[in-house]
């Protein structure tokens, strides 16, 4: 399992409209999408792996959506 830290993947959204409801729940669905991408899977059998797999994943989305919710004030959407 990877470390939000240690690994990175770009999230475009160039492509959206950030101003609208769609735009950002689109940019929301990608966010999560790297976080899987980011901190890979975890054999469902070790609870460590699951509970270090989850964390990853969690702190991915917290700082991509912290920086996600600058592009959204600089498009008006905020």
């Amino acid at each position: 399992v990877a470390t939000p830290l240690s690994r990175s993947v770009e999230v475009s959204h160039a492509d959206l409209d950030l101003a609208t409801s769609d735009g950002r729940t689109t940019l929301d669905a990608r966010i999560t999408l790297a976080a899987k991408r980011v901190c890979g899977f975890a054999d469902p059998r070790d609870l460590k792996a699951l509970a270090d797999l989850q964390r990853c994943r969690a702190d991915a989305v917290a700082e991509a959506r912290g920086r996600a919710a600058v592009a959204v004030v600089r498009a008006g959407g905020g």
